[in-house]
């Protein structure tokens, strides 16, 4: 620092005219915090091994939306099922993925969380849809539902377009 200092034209300042550094806190390690100061995470998972039995059934029940393709025009009840089968996922992920986080934030150095945060991304990347895609699986549906309504199958009579659907 002297030397730049003087390539500047400036000199330190005197030691005594130096402020203190305040002095650094830091966290204490995880293993040291009191129980009752961390989170309560068993209504997500009780444990990292039920996390992970939870986490294989998710990735394996990804491949369900395939079942779907091409067929949420077929009635009511196929798209119903549908949104069920995809709310259902998207409860089981969003638990899945919390719980990671948390884990995460417990201990950024413990790597064994980041792997599981990292498994949960690449799952729930693998869940999701391209925008594009999205705008496709839209249109195709809007598409197969207007045909059913032209087919006639939908009878304003027997309730609403909304309970026609579900």
């Amino acid at each position: 620092i002297d030397m730049i200092l003087r390539l500047i034209g400036r000199s330190a300042p005197a030691p005594s005219t130096l402020k203190k550094m305040p002095k650094v806190l830091r966290l204490p390690a995880r293993a040291t915090v009191k129980l009752e100061d961390t989170w309560d995470l068993a209504p997500l998972c009780a444990s990292d091994a039920q996390w992970e039995s939870e986490f294989k059934k998710l990735d394996k029940q990804i491949a369900g939306y395939e079942k779907f393709r091409g067929k949420l025009g077929d009635g009511a009840k196929k798209l119903a099922a549908c949104l069920k089968f995809d709310s259902e996922l998207d409860r089981a992920g969003e638990r899945l993925g919390v719980y990671a986080h948390l884990k995460v934030t417990e201990d950024q150095a413990n790597s064994a969380y980041q792997r599981m945060m990292g498994r949960y991304r690449s799952v729930a990347s693998k869940a999701g849809l391209t925008r594009e895609e999205a705008f496709d699986v839209v249109q195709e549906t809007v598409i197969a539902i207007a045909r059913q309504v032209k087919k006639g199958q939908y009878d304003p009579r027997a309730g609403s377009f909304k309970a026609w659907l579900l």
